[in-house]
């Protein structure tokens, strides 16, 4: 079938086929289909269909009788060159799944869905997803999402999308949005504002790489039901400003790796008291290459549950305030490498109740902290700590550092851990300073 070009199918007797399922599965070099005399009134299925018919450039299913169809699962899947279909006397008012419906036409630059009747469709993960030249989605009224469950990449990586109506998606059973705007890069704005989410669980990369977008209005997210929101608005890169309530309730969270990394032009995250962490095990990440950043209240932070924080403030350039870090539990913590990795505006880091016990790596930790002029560490506990490469590398201002309390007894890499540090003028030292030792020799 994968070098079938051609087929005539004016002869075909359809009027009593059920299942259409897979018909023309992968018939890659087929570039065109006449289906004037399909009959499909009793079809029922209709997933996979088309599904990798990569060299159709036009289908004109104006003809086809969709009333009694279920699935149009993965029906255009892959079709890759397709340019223009004709759906206009689509009846989809039985539909159940449309699960990557469109998923890869990647040609396709206008898609009119407003015959479409989606009142019993349950999925529509991945509809459009790899959708990169569609430029407009015409829907109706009809245009029904009130039984959908599932809404997760669903416009994932359309990057020409410029805008889509959601005024009226009703969202209240959707309990996935993972990737579901992701890498939309054209969209200025999102009207989200009827979106009901309090049954969603996951919103990993919800936003990722939205880049035009300058404000999001999240105000009404209900996220209670939440359980991670990694990378949520990893890379949005002119984004500004994001305005969440009190409805938007973390506590179930437990990811929230790289959350707001790479917000480059977010000068302020006003955290309200509803944003809480008590549940977070990951926190990777969360504001790196956050560089407009001035500072961060994170007063309602509980963080005894967080066992890794490597590059949490990473390439906070222009952070001068850090709020709360002294009540900071990291007890549970294994990692903190590049922490405060290049901070170079933080004049101030207040670490005396940090617990360090568990901390294996501290790597970069305090690299390229400019401002820095004293570091108070006699409280840190580095008992299994290995690794503290490049630890205080280029803090040229650092005049003062008390590490007294220091066990290097399982450090092994210590490379270049002063480097750059050109004013230390006190350094306080452990008395048993073996692994440094071992490395001046």
């Amino acid at each position: 079938m994968f070098k079938l070009k051609r087929i005539d199918l004016s002869s075909f007797k359809t009027s009593n086929v059920t299942n259409m399922t897979h018909m023309f599965y992968k018939c890659r070099n087929l570039k065109k289909l006449d289906f004037s005399s399909f009959n499909t009134e009793n079809v029922t299925n209709m997933d996979l269909m088309f599904f990798n018919c990569e060299n159709l450039q036009t289908l004109d299913l104006s003809n086809f009788n969709t009333k009694s169809v279920t699935n149009m699962g993965w029906m255009f899947y892959y079709c890759s060159n397709l340019k223009e279909v004709n759906l206009s006397n689509f009846n989809t008012e039985n539909v159940r799944d449309m699960e990557e419906m469109f998923s890869a036409c990647k040609s396709l630059k206008s898609l009119d869905l407003t015959s479409f009747n989606t009142k019993n469709v349950l999925y529509m993960d991945f509809m459009f997803d790899l959708c990169k030249s569609l430029e407009e989605i015409k829907i109706s009224s009809s245009f029904n999402t009130e039984k959908v469950t599932n809404m997760r990449g669903m416009f994932y990586f359309c990057e020409n999308l410029k805008s889509i109506d959601l005024k009226k998606f009703n969202t209240s059973n959707v309990t996935n949005m993972k990737w579901m705007f992701y890498s939309c890069k054209n969209f200025d704005k999102l009207d989200l504002s009827n979106f009901n989410t309090e049954k969603v669980n996951d919103m990993e990369r919800m936003f990722y790489s939205c880049d035009n977008l300058k404000i999001l209005d999240l105000s009404n997210f209900n996220t209670k039901n939440v359980i991670t929101m990694k990378e949520m608005f990893l890379d949005c890169v002119n984004l500004e400003e994001i305005l969440i309530s009190l409805s938007f309730n973390t506590e179930n969270v437990i990811d929230m790796e790289e959350m707001f990394s790479g917000c480059q032009r977010l000068i302020n995250i006003d955290i309200p008291l509803n944003f809480k962490t008590e549940n977070v095990k990951n926190m990777d990440g969360m504001f790196y290459d956050c560089n407009s950043l001035e500072s961060l209240n994170l007063e309602n932070f509980i963080t005894n549950k967080v066992t890794s924080m490597k590059w949490m403030f990473f390439k906070c350039n222009n952070l001068k305030e850090i709020n709360n870090l002294q009540n900071f539990d990291t007890s549970n913590v294994t990692n903190m490498k590049w922490i405060f990795n290049d901070c170079q505006n933080l004049a101030k880091i207040d670490l005396n109740k940090f617990n360090t016990k568990n901390v294996t790596n501290m790597e970069r930790m305090f690299c390229n902290c400019k401002k820095l002029t004293s570091l108070d560490l006699k409280n840190f506990n580095i008992s299994k700590v290995t690794n503290m490469k490049n630890m205080f590398e280029n803090c040229c201002n650092l005049s003062e550092l008390n590490i007294s309390n220091f066990d290097c007894k399982h450090v092994n890499e210590i490379d270049d851990m002063f480097l750059g540090c050109k004013n230390l003028q006190k350094l306080i030292m452990p008395v048993k300073v073996s692994s440094l030792d071992k490395e001046n020799k």
